[in-house]
């Protein structure tokens, strides 16, 4: 019942692409772009690993420390590289800048939280964000569902 939004969503933009597909026709990118979603139901390869190993060092830094805070300039550290070369190559491999992987991560980890019993206030916390309404936000945005009607489900 959570997901249901974003099953909604994607028919929709597949309905949405399917109307642009008809009226560009032949255009190779239009076409490309159609046929991947198709197929995969998404626009990127998101389990793919990373080809770069700077990205694929900060990704792992992301996944292991992803309740702390940190900013961009330590991402840089551990890539190695210049801020906006870290954000083109990552957002280019992954999907998301850095720091929207973070709360993507953060959310993931707060839905198993959640259906573990744990309060929301708590959950939040323990998983890097500021407050309950920081994760409700975040939490909202990328499940569809407040963190109170998806634990209720």
């Amino acid at each position: 019942e959570a997901l249901r939004p974003i099953a909604e969503y994607r028919m929709l933009l597949y309905a949405v692409l399917l109307i642009v597909m008809m009226l560009t026709a032949n255009h190779p990118f239009v076409r490309a772009f159609f046929n991947r979603f198709r197929q995969t139901g998404r626009l990127r390869d998101e389990g793919r690993p990373a080809r770069d190993e700077r990205i694929a060092r900060t990704k792992r830094f992301i996944d292991a420390h992803y309740a702390e805070e940190f900013g961009l300039a330590d991402l840089t550290a551990v890539a190695g590289m210049s801020a906006f070369h870290l954000l083109r190559r990552f957002r280019g491999e992954v999907g998301l800048p850095p720091l929207a992987y973070r709360n993507q991560r953060r959310v993931a980890a707060a839905r198993g939280l959640l259906l573990s019993g744990r309060s929301i206030a708590e959950t939040a916390l323990d998983v890097g964000f500021a407050d309950q309404s920081h994760l409700t936000r975040h939490f909202q945005r990328v499940v569809g569902a407040s963190p109170g009607r998806y634990r209720q489900q």
